[in-house]
């Protein structure tokens, strides 16, 4: 390779190295890297692997820049040119390169970190509106997002934003429940009274079915005893006065309390509800059958008309057998319902 060839090259190589340290002297990375004292852990560690490379490359940009301005057929390079322009290039290419990664960190985790502040301020500002500004979970999640801007400012290579996400994210959900329990309270006590109030009527429908039954069918079979409607108000777990204390405390500002205490309420009163449903249905059953086969009946009287055969005598015989059982009282439902199969036998032409 001619000395001219070769100057030319290592002046290529220079503009480049020229190139990164602009950058070396402008990026806030490489700046950052130029401070090792100010950093920890994995980041502190590269910066000291750097500090001989940012020193070499101050000290020999500007001697070798004015050995290749000088070079000359008639004054070459000394021996040694190349290889200090390949080690200064090679300076330059891990600080840029260290510096590089240092910004990606950045890119990755500033912009976590902002996102966690800004939800961590409306999490607090729903929290002070609801009466939990001091909540301790909420304390320490701004601790931890504290802590991450410290990590990002002094060990961007290792920071880890997932502690700080998850404490925030369970946070926020625990206080956008207690946000919904505590904005909702006013409505769920009335719907308590509403629950309440048709429980009370339940109670009360159950007992008038299992007296209709009783009147109206002959030896019913099925039925359940009803609820004790003075239950709601007897007893330490009665459920009307559990309410009212319940309502007292929500008056009294203890929302919390009153809303945890609405909750076991419900729980209780949804028990009750689906008991007394179960009464009501199972003491309205035998009416209700009976009802079903007087309608079969009707049914199966039509189809035999459309078919000119409702005149005649047997099947008016049968209809009127079975008409008598299901408009007797007290009604024999066993009797009946065998009354009115047998007559669909008959309309089907059995």
């Amino acid at each position: 390779m001619s000395v001219g060839a070769s100057i030319g090259e290592l002046r290529a190589t220079m503009s480049r190295v020229a190139d990164g340290l602009y950058r070396i002297d402008a990026d806030p990375e490489c700046r950052l890297l130029r401070d090792p004292d100010s950093l920890d852990g994995v980041s502190e560690a590269l910066a000291r692997e750097l500090t001989d490379a940012f020193e070499r490359v101050w000290v020999e940009y500007p001697l070798l820049s004015e050995m290749l301005d000088a070079a000359s057929p008639d004054a070459p390079l000394p021996p040694d040119a190349a290889n200090r322009v390949a080690r200064l290039d090679d300076d330059v290419r891990r600080i840029l390169g260290a510096a590089d990664q240092v910004a990606e960190a950045w890119r990755t985790a500033l912009p976590r970190a902002d996102e966690l502040r800004e939800t961590l301020d409306a999490v607090e500002a729903d929290a002070r509106r609801i009466g939990l500004g001091d909540d301790h979970d909420l304390a320490h999640a701004r601790r931890m997002v504290e802590h991450l801007g410290g990590q990002i400012a002094r060990d961007p290579l290792s920071v880890d934003p997932s502690p700080a996400t998850r404490q925030v994210v369970q946070v926020a959900d625990r206080v956008a429940e207690l946000a919904r329990l505590h904005d909702s309270l006013p409505a769920d006590l009335r719907d308590a009274r509403a629950t309440l109030t048709a429980l009370a009527d339940a109670i009360a429908a159950g007992r008038e079915a299992l007296t209709a039954t009783r009147e109206r069918i002959a030896s019913p079979t099925g039925l359940l005893q009803p609820l004790d409607p003075a239950a709601l108000d007897d007893g330490e777990l009665a459920l009307r006065p559990w309410l009212e204390r319940v309502e007292a405390e929500a008056a009294a500002g203890r929302w919390l309390a009153a809303a945890r205490g609405l909750q076991r309420w419900r729980a209780v009163a949804d028990g009750w509800a689906a008991n007394a449903d179960r009464v009501v249905q199972a003491n309205r059953a035998p009416v209700a059958r009976r009802n079903e086969l007087r309608g079969l009946l009707d049914a199966y009287r039509a189809k035999a008309a459309a078919t000119g055969r409702a005149e005649g005598r047997t099947l008016t015989a049968a209809m009127q057998r079975a008409r008598d059982a299901l408009f007797t009282r007290p009604c024999d439902l066993e009797e009946a319902e065998e009354l009115v199969q047998e007559y669909a036998r008959l309309v089907s032409g059995g």
